[in-house]
């Protein structure tokens, strides 16, 4: 499969927002976003195209988890490319998480 632009590793920056929210003693809720603009291109895919001149891309992302403080946790994460260039390519990708965290020490005190 070869790809063209948008592809590769990115530096990228930009602002994020982040918020906790303690519901009671035993759930957390936290989510984070941010949106990130590419500032260097870093490196290409081995199956992709570069296109000089091609502007980079932006990106976008969220989060939403729920924590116990047994470290038990489920969150759903959706990440999403902004092609700012004529090609078609765009991207996503959701993920739903269910694990466990090591929680160091006890906050409710």
């Amino acid at each position: 499969i070869i790809v063209q632009d948008p592809q590769g590793y990115y530096f990228t920056a930009g602002p994020s927002i982040i918020a906790d929210y303690l519901v009671n003693d035993y759930l957390l809720v936290s989510f984070k976003t941010s949106y990130s603009l590419g500032y260097w291109k870093a490196v290409d895919l081995s199956s992709g195209i570069s296109i000089p001149g091609y502007p980079l891309p932006h990106f976008y992302g969220a989060s939403l988890e729920l924590l116990s403080p047994w470290g038990v946790f489920v969150e759903i994460d959706h990440n999403r490319i902004i092609n700012r260039g004529s090609n078609p390519n765009k991207g996503n990708r959701t993920d739903f998480n269910l694990g466990f965290k090591f929680v160091m020490g006890d906050s409710r005190q």
